[in-house]
């Protein structure tokens, strides 16, 4: 009775901490990473198909398994009605003792699974890695709109997760936390990576408590706090421009949910009790979803601006944006009147960006957001993050933007705001292109 409530006690523990793992995957992504956490996620799943699991192997184990505490135990009852002899009872005897090592070994080694959990698992993961690969194909539908993107995130996060979780409750290694049903943990007995210091990419978190509750959750915190710690400094390697400075608060609460569970383990010969948590961060992925973190922006050259061109490109790009030159489509003499911004640049890129621009003397008429680049090369999930420098004929009758409507730029703060700010403009362009 004790180790069934033991038993029933740590899979609550699992399925506490897999429930919390799909919850992360909710947590609120910025438009700026859609591209690059798509990388990651896909990264994810390629590496999980690449491993080889010998599920259908270990299925096949296991029913030879039972097979033979069947067969045993039919050969202890076709011995019953024998005369009871020396002979017969070391024959029971020999028996017994392979049905319990029979049960003994299914029940540690393959933690207690059967053939026919082996089964659902393995058309569980088919069917998981069936949604993943439509969702992501998904993603690369042209014109797809970033909340659609982003629900398609949630949904291949989860699923990559799931087949994480999956694979981990159907290792046939012994898990280290059920060690505990073998022996009480000692300090004296606790796996290396408990006193040994962290290599990179590795981070062991701990905490006490009168409870194992307790204890887990202050480990919890102890875990949450390193792995932001962590984060903060990938963020600060990589976000060293300006127009980074907005992001590092919302790209580090999204990135929390990177930091994953690899192995635990606790003390309970003494009080208080004490756990530990492993966790893994993949800082190379991190790096790269932010290193990748692009801001493209595009100057339409005419002849407006041509004498502008190069102080334009140098400040913007020292600002943060990957500037490019292009030939105006509306021809050299076209008027550069307004800027078009997809909705995943910053607002201080924005205010930015106009402020260079009247700085040198360029008739700014109007700011287009958030607008969806259809005619861009960039892949299409990077069109949110584009700006482009050009122009329209519908505004080229129109007054360049005053000091007062400057003013009133200068004191927005929230997209929100932007989209209202912007939103004449936006509503007599759509207007004319319809």
């Amino acid at each position: 009775m004790p180790r069934c409530l033991l038993v029933l006690f740590i899979t609550t523990l699992i399925s506490f901490d897999a429930h919390s793992s799909q919850e992360n995957c909710d947590a609120p992504l910025p438009d700026q990473l859609l591209q690059s956490t798509l990388d990651f996620y896909e990264k994810q799943y390629l590496e999980l198909k690449g491993e080889p699991v010998d599920w259908q192997k270990t299925a096949d184990v296991l029913l030879l398994l039972a097979f033979a505490v069947i067969i045993l135990g039919a050969t202890v009852a076709a011995l019953q009605p024998i005369p009871d002899t020396a002979r017969k009872k070391w024959i029971i005897g020999i028996i017994g003792i392979l049905i319990a090592s029979t049960t003994y070994l299914r029940d540690t080694l393959f933690d207690g699974s059967s053939y026919r959990s082996f089964q659902q698992a393995i058309n569980k993961a088919k069917s998981i890695g069936s949604d993943i690969d439509k969702d992501l194909a998904s993603t690369q539908e042209p014109g797809l709109p970033s909340e659609v993107t982003k629900t398609l995130l949630t949904h291949i996060c989860k699923n990559v997760t799931s087949l994480q979780e999956l694979r981990t409750a159907h290792s046939v290694d012994l898990p280290q936390f059920l060690d505990f049903f073998i022996k009480t943990a000692a300090a004296d007995n606790l796996p290396d990576w408990v006193s040994q210091p962290p290599s990179q990419g590795w981070i062991v978190s701990g905490g006490e408590g009168l409870s194992l509750s307790e204890a887990k959750s202050n480990a919890e915190q102890d875990g949450y706090t390193k792995i932001s710690s962590a984060i903060g400094r990938l963020i600060d390697a990589s976000f060293s421009k300006p127009i980074h400075s907005s992001l590092k608060k919302e790209v580090q609460e999204s990135l929390m949910k990177m930091g994953q569970v690899k192995k635990i383990s606790f003390d309970t010969s003494k009080s208080p009790i004490t756990y530990w948590i492993l966790y893994s961060i993949d800082e190379k992925t991190i790096s790269g979803i932010l290193s990748g973190t692009a801001f493209p922006l595009t100057i339409f050259s005419t002849d407006l601006i041509a004498n502008k061109v190069e102080t334009l490109n140098n400040e913007l790009t020292e600002f943060g944006f990957t500037v490019t030159v292009s030939t105006a489509p509306r021809g050299p003499s076209s008027e550069t009147n307004a800027i078009f911004v997809g909705e995943g640049v910053p607002v201080d890129a924005v205010k930015k960006t106009v402020r260079v621009l009247v700085d040198q003397g360029i008739p700014l008429k109007a700011i287009i957001y958030p607008w969806r680049f259809r005619k861009s090369d960039l892949p299409e999930i990077q069109k949110i993050n584009h700006l482009q420098i050009g122009g329209s004929d519908l505004f080229e009758a129109w007054p360049k933007l005053s000091e007062n409507d400057l003013d009133k730029l200068h004191k927005i703060s929230s997209q929100n705001d932007l989209t209202e700010y912007s939103k004449t403009a936006m509503d007599q362009l759509k207007e004319l292109l319809n």
